[in-house]
């Protein structure tokens, strides 16, 4: 991710005419590690501002980017294939001749990882069917029409796609890009079950070969779903140049709260209700998840707040009343999944 982001900022400043030293971009970077097939594709989305600050005197001045090239794009593209293959080698991970490239793990020591490799490759890393693809199913009279994508490069199993842009004044815009990038690996509609027990995955978007869904039983749902887990203590979402927490001008270019009162004041003169700064928790419940805790589900008014009991006594006279337990139940120590505690590498698990 560091090289990505490096290359790419300072090929911003370089086309703006600035040394990476004299000129500052900024990005949000989210780390997702899923494909369409919930199966383990770590890949970037980039917010990145289309131009560079340069700050002087306490004075910012933003300085915007023209519309790149598909050369361009293959361009970089290029510097950071070479770059990462070269880092790769460096750490003793990749082994390169004169024909070809190849990777060198060690070997796999984990459930985890047995999960993440077989996820990679589209198999099923346990149960009766391991090794084996998972089923497809197929649309004969698909008509796809594969459209050429602008602003995309692809080489070496890279690709690097810059078509998306917002201007400054398309905030819904903006605010859908965000929510597509922070997205989760799965849409609940996009499943359904079978008679027989197994998942049914429907493809947001077909494959070049016609899938249109993929077929798991419990288990390998499972699976596919455990390897998309990160490893603990790794933030998914990364702040870059003047956007980094720590950055110095950060504060010269993040709204001020006289900035918003501000705003709030003008959408007050023109009859348009001020936005809050943040959303409630039940807003944000609602809009991401769906449930709705404003709402009752008996007569479908509003709840209101009538008071807010603190007291353990008179908390557990209510309780008691109504019948629910006043004593919260005991939390069980964690363990491993029982079918991964002594999982053997050499041999399939039992269903």
């Amino acid at each position: 991710m560091a090289i990505h982001n490096r290359v790419i900022s300072t090929w911003i400043c370089k086309q703006l005419g600035f040394k990476k030293n004299k000129a500052i971009t900024g990005s949000v970077t989210l780390l997702q590690r899923f494909g369409s097939g919930l199966n383990l594709n770590t890949h970037f989305h980039t917010l990145a501002l289309d131009g560079c600050y340069t700050i002087e005197d306490d004075k910012k001045v933003f300085h915007p980017l023209p519309m790149p090239q598909t050369e361009d794009i293959e361009k970089i593209l290029a510097t950071i294939i070479n770059r990462v293959l070269l880092l790769l080698e460096k750490r003793g991970l990749l082994t390169k001749d004169e024909e070809q490239a190849s990777l060198t793990l060690d070997h796999e020591t984990s459930a985890m990882d047995r999960l993440q490799s077989s996820s990679i490759v589209y198999k099923i890393a346990y149960g009766p069917r391991a090794g084996q693809k998972v089923f497809e199913l197929k649309a004969l009279d698909l008509d796809q029409k594969q459209g050429s994508k602008n602003l995309l490069a692809n080489s070496q199993g890279f690709s690097l796609h810059a078509g998306t842009r917002c201007a400054a004044h398309e905030r819904k815009r903006l605010e859908f890009l965000c929510r597509y990038i922070t997205r989760p690996a799965i849409a609940e509609e996009r499943l359904s079950q079978r008679p027989d027990g197994k998942i049914v995955l429907r493809l947001k978007t077909p494959y070049r070969d016609r899938t249109t869904h993929l077929v798991f039983t419990p288990l390998e749902l499972l699976q596919r779903l455990a390897a998309l887990v990160p490893r603990p203590r790794i933030h998914l979402a990364r702040f870059h140049g003047i956007f980094a927490p720590h950055a110095k001008h950060r504060k010269a270019i993040v709204p001020h709260p006289e900035a918003d009162a501000d705003s709030q004041a003008c959408s007050k003169a023109t009859d348009d209700p001020p936005k809050p700064k943040r959303m409630t928790w039940a807003r944000l419940l609602a809009r991401v998840f769906n449930i709705d805790v404003e709402t009752c589900s008996v007569c479908s008014h509003k709840y209101r707040i009538i008071a807010a009991i603190l007291e353990r006594g008179a908390i557990e006279k209510i309780l008691t009343h109504l019948g629910l337990p006043t004593i919260q139940p005991p939390i069980a120590l964690a363990r491993p999944p029982p079918l991964f505690a002594h999982a053997d590498q050499s041999t399939p698990l039992p269903t």
